[in-house]
């Protein structure tokens, strides 16, 4: 899907949740009417949006996967570069509420890594401006979890 599609239901999403006082009912109103007209104007299979407001989650999901099989809250959708907003975004408050520093090593959190030398050096600064020596994409043939965590405890950053 073109990321200026997916860059402006983003927006419009948090436009229309922004200052309104029942904002739950207007945006389901406004999803439910809108996002159709917008899948079938851009060619769009299938998509799922969660609105969270106040604590309270919304999920509404539309259409159906690349395959035919109808998406569901379960659905898996490759993010590509828009990952990098939501993992700045929840990073930048975790810093804030001082939940974690930059300065903090990877395997602080992923403690299975912590097997793997090189992520026990390996910060979360590092990781989020690229200069881990991590790649920018795992091989096609990674399908699993578990063949990412595999993948993960055996590789050797560049940067080594």
């Amino acid at each position: 899907m073109n990321r200026n599609v997916w860059t402006i239901i983003f927006l419009w999403i948090i436009f229309i949740s922004n200052g309104q006082a029942n904002t739950q009912s207007i945006a389901q109103n406004e999803i439910n009417n809108t996002i159709p007209v917008l899948m079938q104007k851009y060619h769009i299979n299938g998509i799922a949006i969660a609105l969270i407001d106040h604590g309270k989650k919304s999920i509404y999901v539309f259409g159906k996967t690349n395959q035919g099989s109808p998406i569901t809250q379960k659905s898996i959708f490759q993010l590509g570069s828009i990952t990098k907003t939501f993992t700045t975004l929840l990073l930048s408050e975790e810093i804030e509420n001082k939940n974690i520093k930059l300065s903090d090593s990877v395997t602080d959190y992923l403690v299975d890594f912590s097997k793997n030398r090189y992520f026990k050096k390996m910060t979360l600064e590092q990781l989020a401006t690229f200069t881990s020596g991590l790649p920018f994409n795992q091989p096609d043939c990674i399908a699993t979890k578990k063949q990412l965590q595999d993948y993960l405890l055996h590789l050797k950053p560049s940067l080594e």
